[in-house]
């Protein structure tokens, strides 16, 4: 399966399958030394930041409208619009209270649903914030410990044992 690594006008569709100074010229590496400081600020501006793109977030009456839409909430309103119609045609005296009850449970229920739910959302966003990752790396032939969100095409990662990869590695380069 043929893939492209690193910007557009570098080529390397099989990177595994290339020896390792050809994938470093390629991608504007060196061994021993990485990638340079002012270089990274360069492929930051060209490619942007390593990250994940997180979308058009969804305004807040989406998430309303959401919570009216399940089974048991189109049973309930099809039981009040059965019990409106049956106070229609043959009670009509006083409230159509099993009506009214039924509404104001379901109002109930998405209002709940809503405020539950947006409170869960801003509580992710706290979070991811609190949990940002950091890699290792050797730049400008010193080892530099970075937010993960920089990493840049041609940094050389230092991985050991027991920490976590920011990123998912397509190719493996032992560092002897």
């Amino acid at each position: 399966m043929s893939r492209l690594v690193g910007p557009a006008e570098r080529r390397i569709t099989t990177p595994y399958l290339e020896d390792v100074e050809t994938v470093l010229r390629e991608l504007g590496s060196d061994a021993r030394g990485g990638v340079s400081n002012s270089e990274d600020h360069v492929r930051l501006d060209r490619d942007g930041f390593n990250e994940l793109c997180t979308g058009r977030t969804k305004p807040a009456w989406h998430y309303l409208l959401v919570q009216f839409q399940a089974p048991l909430v189109y049973l309930l309103l099809f039981a009040v619009i059965i019990s409106l119609v049956i106070w229609c045609l043959v009670d009509r005296e006083g409230w159509p209270a099993d009506a009214v009850v039924v509404t104001l449970i379901v109002l109930a229920n998405g209002v709940l649903g809503f405020s539950q739910g947006t409170r869960s959302l801003r509580a992710v966003a706290a979070l991811s914030t609190l949990t940002q990752t950091t890699s290792s790396i050797i730049r400008d032939e010193g080892l530099a410990r970075i937010p993960s969100h920089q990493l840049v095409v041609g940094d050389l990662l230092v991985l050991s044992e027991g920490i976590r990869w920011a990123l998912m590695l397509d190719w493996f380069m032992p560092m002897a």
